[in-house]
């Protein structure tokens, strides 16, 4: 399977009704670009996940552009993301 067949696989198509308009969002990721697996993988009673780039155009563009990113900095961008989701929702 082709690269962008297997980003296809994972967006998901969501209706704004409170702008009219269908957006794309990554389903690994939700458009942050960072995908962290940390507490979710898990293999023979092991943690083994990991926090790293999503194979989406916004993940391939952290990539290109924040090629230094520490584990730190994806963390904050991260939890800043979780706040903001917060403020939105209340």
């Amino acid at each position: 399977m082709k690269k962008e067949n297997i980003r296809k696989e994972f967006t998901v198509y969501v209706m704004r009704e409170d702008i009219g308009y269908n957006i794309t969002l990554c389903g690994l990721c939700g458009n942050s670009g960072i995908i962290d697996t940390r507490e979710s993988a898990i293999w023979n009673g092991k943690k083994i996940g990991m926090i790293g780039h999503c194979i989406c155009a916004n993940g391939r563009a952290y990539k290109n552009g924040h090629f230094e990113m520490t584990k730190e900095e994806m963390i904050k961008k991260l939890e800043h993301q979780k706040q903001i989701k917060f403020k939105n929702s209340q």
